[in-house]
């Protein structure tokens, strides 16, 4: 995974909009993110059982929209890798880490907003390395455009398998301002309700983030985001172990068409795929 998963990301994305481009009248846009994470993971099994995870990892997306010409139909295409930077046995545990691929089918109006659904799927990774599973989630999506306000909501079912979340719903609400249109921030709050194990459990995640254009010739953008999650397990009354993870993230998205984020995000490739790390779950 790790370097091999990011640059393959990036090349397909790139490959991607060239031939998308060749095929359309219509334009296609796209970004390609790369940037580090320091993770923070607290595992509470019982009163006095905790175990603490703080780990670096690489965390890379590529996104490309495809208009259908003539229409306001897009076609999105989503690729994503996250993984450890640990490089010997001794650090195996709390490697973790995620990659997968996904699509996003909407009907789009710039000065309005979109509806459409989502699928992605891929695998995902714990903290012992050896815990892995195929994981999936689908489901619907849309966009509000209100002045500098953009509203997103999406909601769906996920699935993975062994010691992850499965046969799950979750719903997730984004907020984002755009105090000149090559500045934003975003807030969001989510909810998670499936099994692991065969027990009921359940999750809340929050995000924010403020994303900068800086680029000139080459549109860039820097982006400072932070990502928390409260997981739960319920074994019993008294027991139901616990999972606090906090993500702090800095990196660069490169993009392709629009000249600006608020260009980019209401007439390319403005949606996204919820966090594969959602999947991962404190399990006795």
């Amino acid at each position: 995974m790790k370097f091999k998963s990011l640059a393959l990301i990036s090349t397909s994305v790139a490959a991607l909009v060239v031939c998308a481009s060749a095929a359309q009248a219509a334009p296609v846009q796209g970004v390609v993110y790369l940037g580090v994470a320091q993770w923070w993971d607290r595992y509470d099994y019982f009163t006095n059982d905790q175990l603490d995870y703080n780990h670096t990892s690489l965390y890379g997306f590529g996104k490309v929209n495809i208009p259908y010409d003539g229409t306001k139909a897009n076609l999105q295409l989503d690729f994503f890798g996250d993984g450890s930077l640990h490089s010997s046995a001794l650090e195996l545990a709390g490697s973790r880490g995620n990659f997968g691929a996904g699509v996003h089918i909407n009907y789009r109006d710039p000065s309005e907003g979109l509806l459409g659904v989502f699928a992605a799927t891929g695998r995902v990774w714990d903290i012992y390395g050896g815990n892995n599973s195929p994981a999936f989630m689908a489901g619907l999506e849309g966009q509000y455009f209100c002045g500098p306000w953009t509203l997103y909501g999406q909601a769906g079912y996920m699935d993975s398998s062994g010691y992850f979340l499965e046969n799950a719903g979750f719903v997730r609400g984004l907020a984002s301002y755009y105090f000149t249109p090559k500045l934003k921030m975003t807030g969001g709050l989510a909810y998670m309700d499936g099994d692991v194990a065969d027990r009921n459990a359940t999750a809340w995640a929050w995000q924010a983030d403020a994303q900068y254009w800086f680029g000139k010739s080459v549109p860039v953008a820097f982006t400072l985001k932070y990502e928390g999650r409260d997981a739960e397990v319920r074994y019993s009354s008294a027991t139901k172990p616990e999972l606090f993870s906090n993500e702090v993230s800095v990196g660069f998205s490169f993009y392709f068409g629009g000249g600006s984020i608020e260009d980019a995000d209401k007439t390319g490739a403005g949606t996204e795929i919820p966090n594969f790390d959602w999947f991962r779950y404190p399990v006795l």
